[in-house]
């Protein structure tokens, strides 16, 4: 068996699951980035393999420090958006790390900046 990468925006562990009789979708545990696909003519064996190679390609060096500076850019406008529009993440820390708050969020891209730099697999 082919093994699973980290999550190639955040740099956490990625799962695998069957989603249907025919469907199989691989998903990061933390930031829930993913992909799914299914097959009419395939085994579920060779989906799950294809979707653990496609799942395990990373994007060639030129391509990822391309990622990393939109990644920046989009940092950059959701720093000063949750500062200066939104409340100040002070007012409600226990909410601050949810994934559902904005302030979650850019935690999560923060992260995935911080992957995408250290990518070397």
């Amino acid at each position: 068996m082919i093994e699973l990468k980290p999550c190639p925006l955040c740099g956490n562990n990625a799962e695998i699951k069957q989603t249907s009789k025919n469907g199989m979708r691989i998903k990061c545990k933390e930031c829930v980035f993913g992909i799914s696909q299914k097959v009419t003519r395939y085994s579920l064996e060779w989906l799950k393999d294809t979707l653990i190679m496609d799942w395990n390609t990373r994007p060639t060096e030129e391509k990822l420090k391309d990622r990393i500076a939109l990644l920046e850019k989009v940092l950059e406008a959701a720093e000063y958006t949750c500062s200066h529009v939104l409340i100040p993440k002070e007012t409600d820390p226990a909410y601050e790390n949810t994934q559902g708050s904005l302030w979650g969020r850019v935690n999560i891209l923060r992260q995935a900046i911080a992957a995408a730099k250290e990518d070397k697999t």
